[in-house]
């Protein structure tokens, strides 16, 4: 009964985010001439509401996002990786693209609803074969949403 109890509260605690802003403070200072700036924030959708949006930038965490949450990170310019996983559940969400320096790119994070049938149709199983063959899988995705 122990162990059912700690592995209950683990999995809640691992759907934890942050709801606010990361680093707003980064929003006042400017860009550096060599780097680019992105905000990536997420949406307020219900769906995985308790999951968390773990954000990585070329490979390294840069957030845990929970509904509403949001994080300022600069960038080198050129061609840069973002991704956006969960750590419940297997796959992730990669989009690449080529930043400008001194140019703001701002990205939102959503959950995935095409992916809900594939959970259902055969749970984790199917969710795992789909992260092994897509780039674009797991429970969330990131979308470029405007530049400044």
């Amino acid at each position: 009964m122990r162990n059912f109890i700690l592995l209950t509260f683990t999995l809640i605690l691992s759907g934890c985010g942050t709801t606010g802003p990361v680093n707003l403070s980064a929003l006042n200072e400017p860009v550096p001439a060599d780097k680019a700036r992105i905000i990536v924030t997420r949406n307020n959708s219900l769906l995985y509401l308790a999951g968390a949006a773990e954000v990585r930038s070329n490979g390294t965490k840069i957030a845990s996002l929970g509904r509403g949450g949001s994080v300022v990170h600069d960038i080198p310019k050129g061609q840069n990786t973002l991704s956006v996983s969960t750590p419940t559940a297997p796959g992730q969400f990669v989009v690449t693209f080529k930043a400008e320096p001194k140019k703001i790119y701002n990205f939102e994070v959503s959950p995935r609803s095409s992916n809900l049938m594939g959970g259902y149709g055969l749970g984790l199983l199917g969710d795992a074969i789909h992260a092994n063959v897509s780039e674009q899988s797991g429970y969330f995705q990131i979308d470029l949403k405007d530049v400044d």
